[in-house]
């Protein structure tokens, strides 16, 4: 059986990590075996989650994870996709992962108030000192990575700007349609429901709750694929 290791469970949603998250919806889109454990993250071979264990093949980094696992398994998701539409859910792909996904670290652990609820949902189980200490340690790690890699040369006011103009893009990509390609599901969905849902499924205050809104085919969307792979997360909000 394949185990995902990965972080804690946190506001309803599968994961708390997208990439973890992306992985796990793959597996059920695949219907492949699965369990999770938890695991820490500096014990990985890239000393980043997610992390999967086949059978003694350990393979990190959600791209590789699938990569493998549609090569091992034969699984395929994309065969009903031309050459023009894989080409696009890659763009999709990379503007999510690459992109969103700081404007999602900003919102969790810049902000104070966010900060104190990603704090309890990731920390706590830490007692005493290490309570206190790591999640500032943490904060602080991803703040700088922040800095270099530029979101926070922008004001909060731009940052959204930039995030909202992704979640626009993807909404008029999606329409009306079922899936981002239609009626059946693609490997590409995976990503874009993990990293819908980080940022319209969580308690943490955001100015890009607003304007889902005029965006409601995004909450659509993710209930889509949450009520036929992801039941059993009935608490999640859209």
């Amino acid at each position: 059986m394949i185990t995902l290791y990965q972080f804690p469970r946190a506001w309803g949603l599968p994961n708390g990590s997208p990439f973890c998250q992306k992985v796990e919806a793959y597996m059920r889109f695949a219907k492949l075996e699965y369990q999770t454990k938890l695991y820490d993250p500096r014990k990985a071979p890239k000393s980043k989650l997610p992390l999967i264990d086949d059978n003694g093949t350990l393979v990190a980094d959600s791209f590789f994870i699938l990569e493998y696992l549609d090569k091992t398994y034969q699984v395929s998701l994309n065969e009903h996709l031309s050459s023009e539409q894989i080409a696009i859910g890659n763009f999709v792909e990379r503007s999510l992962e690459e992109h969103l996904y700081w404007k999602g670290i900003y919102l969790r652990w810049v902000p104070e108030e966010n900060f104190q609820i990603t704090k309890e949902a990731f920390f706590k189980n830490l007692k005493g000192w290490k309570g206190l200490i790591i999640p500032t340690l943490v904060r602080k790690t991803l703040i700088k990575r922040l800095q270099a890699q530029g979101t926070l040369k922008h004001n909060p006011s731009e940052n959204d700007h930039m995030a909202f103009k992704v979640l626009s893009s993807l909404s008029h990509f999606i329409g009306e349609k079922k899936y981002l390609f239609g009626e059946q599901i693609s490997s590409f969905d995976a990503s874009a429901w993990s990293f819908i849902t980080a940022l319209i499924s969580t308690p943490h205050s955001t100015k890009l709750k607003e304007p889902q809104k005029d965006l409601p085919n995004l909450g659509r969307y993710a209930k889509t694929i949450r009520d036929e792979f992801f039941p059993d997360y009935n608490e999640m909000q859209f």
